[in-house]
């Protein structure tokens, strides 16, 4: 079985991103606009409150192996794409640009995962090793 943990950088950058903004915003605005400063501030704490909350939750992982992929935290059951007979998967790109799905291909009900936060490349290259393959 191969264990790919999802990546959190680009999450934690958009964060502390926010928070800046929102508080410069806050500090530029105190003196002139105080209302407009107070809801930068709020703005922040929420972001804020968000991210930490994420941050404490187990980090997602997929599981790849010979029969199943398994998507899901450790505290929580996860999505599942089992193989069929042809064991094909593609990446798709999500309704309306929403993001990249490893599906499978000629499965009767719609098995996806979302790939936000993975490295293609990796998955890819796991799933291959466990006798997967790609159209």
């Amino acid at each position: 079985m191969t264990t790919i943990a999802e990546k959190r950088g680009e999450t934690d950058l958009i964060a502390g991103f926010l928070v800046v903004v929102f508080g410069l915003a806050a500090f530029r605005g105190a003196e002139n606009a105080p209302i407009m400063a107070g809801v930068a501030v709020i703005l922040a704490l929420i972001v804020l409150a968000f991210w930490v909350t994420y941050r404490r939750k187990p980090v997602p992982r997929l599981a790849i192996t010979e029969g199943e992929i398994v998507y899901g935290r450790t505290d929580q059951p996860g999505m599942r794409i089992t193989r069929d007979e042809t064991g094909r998967l593609q990446f798709r790109m999500g309704f309306k640009r929403s993001g990249w799905f490893l599906v499978l291909v000629d499965a009767r009900s719609p098995q996806a995962i979302s790939m936000i936060g993975f490295n293609m490349d990796e998955v890819r290259r796991a799933c291959i090793e466990h006798g997967w393959s790609f159209v």
